[in-house]
């Protein structure tokens, strides 16, 4: 328990001071129109200095808990076939949440000018968005799954008590949206972050939850866009019951620790 508890706190130090260093850069640039040198505008600054600093911030994470052990990157017990299938079904699995949460949240209340926004930078800067989510999302894994559930796992006796409470733990930032959409993102990415948990116990690795995440939040802003269609929705609401059960039917009872306390050794390894 102690040591997830550094994770996290390792984990928002880090990202504290990388973020106010980057606001600071950002605000010196656009205080002193230093990017009309390099041709560029305001959000091309903001996306620039977000991209570069996000590298570093995921370059210090990576070395500092793959270098002490604290997680790894380790592909588990997937190895050649099986590890395709299980990528493409978790493409299909968040694909279908990710277009669930988005005709939800528009069903509640319409996007905003920072959505379109989104979209625009997406568009505008194709290969720099794709590598920035990569790097968030094996972030995210690496800290959260491989670090923090490991460790909750091995002092929690109840498992689903430790794959909520890091399910909460990633989803909060969706809460500062604020309003019914912020909720009901918020509520996604809970069932998000619990099939994350889930696939990590599975596997003993964090590649498929951040392939399938980062292809399907990619897809959706690259050419979805604004608002999923209906009859979109409705696939999502067959693919994904559909995907879940292959993903379980592939992975097999066997590879998940029915106990931490049977499962510390490997846990650990």
């Amino acid at each position: 328990m102690i040591k997830s508890l550094l994770y996290i706190l390792l984990f928002c130090s880090v990202t504290a001071v990388m973020a106010l260093l980057g606001i600071f850069i950002s605000s010196i640039i656009v205080e002193h129109s230093l990017y009309s040198v390099f041709g560029i505008n305001k959000v091309e600054v903001v996306v620039y200095v977000v991209a570069v600093m996000g590298f570093i911030w995921a370059l210090l994470l990576f070395y500092i808990f793959t270098r002490n052990g604290y997680s790894s990157f380790s592909l588990g017990t997937l190895y050649g076939r099986r590890f395709w299938l299980c990528i493409v079904l978790s493409i299909f699995i968040f694909l279908s949440l990710n277009i669930l949460a988005f005709w939800c949240h528009h069903l509640a209340m319409p996007f905003s000018n920072e959505h379109l926004l989104k979209i625009e930078i997406y568009r505008a800067h194709p290969f720099m968005t794709l590598v920035t989510l990569l790097l968030l999302y094996t972030v995210a894994q690496l800290v959260f799954m491989g670090g923090v559930l490991r460790e909750l796992s091995m002092s929690i006796s109840r498992r689903w008590v430790a794959q909520l409470i890091v399910a909460l733990l990633l989803s909060l930032l969706n809460l500062f949206e604020g309003g019914a959409g912020g909720v009901i993102i918020f509520l996604f990415a809970v069932c998000e972050g619990l099939i994350e948990s889930w696939l990590w116990f599975a596997t003993r690795s964090i590649w498929p939850s951040v392939i399938g995440a980062v292809f399907s939040e990619y897809m959706i802003w690259m050419f979805l866009g604004n608002i999923p269609t209906s009859m979109l929705a409705l696939a999502a609401v067959i693919l994904l019951p559909v995907s879940l059960y292959g993903m379980k039917m592939l992975l097999g009872r066997s590879q998940t620790i029915q106990s931490p306390v049977a499962g510390r050794h490997l846990l650990q390894s």
